[in-house]
């Protein structure tokens, strides 16, 4: 009777492992099919932005399925070398913060950089600021900056929050807090 009870539940346990590892298959299928798309949904406007941001020196940007850009082709070349790794960290910084506002496009939702842009020059700030204020009729941007300049324009609203913080210093045994 023991062994009827014990190999019961081993058999019960093993249906319970194929079914997780039949969920767990399951769940990675559409995770893979989703994330594919979702690269290859995202693909087509990042590329065109970022052929507007470089007046049209790259084009050909692929996403992989974990949104990661594992290739960006040169502009009007065929069979053009990937030249992702000879971007440099401004650009790279630029071509993320347009793959953040496409994910926000796309679904919605706000969007936050925290000095994505401080690598990028006069005319494609000039370029990202524009972009910005686009996205933001139909969205929200909040930036966080040490450069609030890069940004005041009519209409845009910056709060110096450093004059907002409240200021601790343990070791003095002394708190600030700066009105508003």
């Amino acid at each position: 009777r023991q062994l009827e009870l014990t190999q019961r539940r081993q058999h019960d346990l093993e249906l319970d492992a194929k079914s997780w590892l039949l969920l767990l298959d399951t769940l990675r299928d559409v995770e893979n099919t989703e994330g594919a798309h979702l690269g290859k949904a995202l693909a087509g406007p990042v590329s065109e932005q970022f052929g507007a941001l470089t007046q049209g020196r790259y084009g050909g940007l692929r996403l992989g399925k974990d949104l990661n850009a594992p290739s960006v082709a040169v502009a009007g070349i065929e069979d053009a070398p990937d030249v992702i790794d000879n971007l440099s960290v401004g650009t790279r910084d630029q071509l993320a913060t347009l793959l953040r506002l496409a994910i926000a496009r796309a679904i919605g939702s706000t969007i936050v950089l925290d000095d994505h842009l401080v690598h990028a020059d006069k005319e494609r700030m000039a370029w990202f600021v524009a972009t910005l204020e686009e996205f933001a009729a139909e969205g929200q941007a909040v930036v966080l900056t040490c450069r609030p300049g890069d940004y005041e324009r009519p209409g845009v609203r910056i709060v110096d929050v450093a004059e907002k913080i409240v200021r601790w210093i343990p070791e003095a045994g002394l708190s600030l807090t700066v009105p508003e």
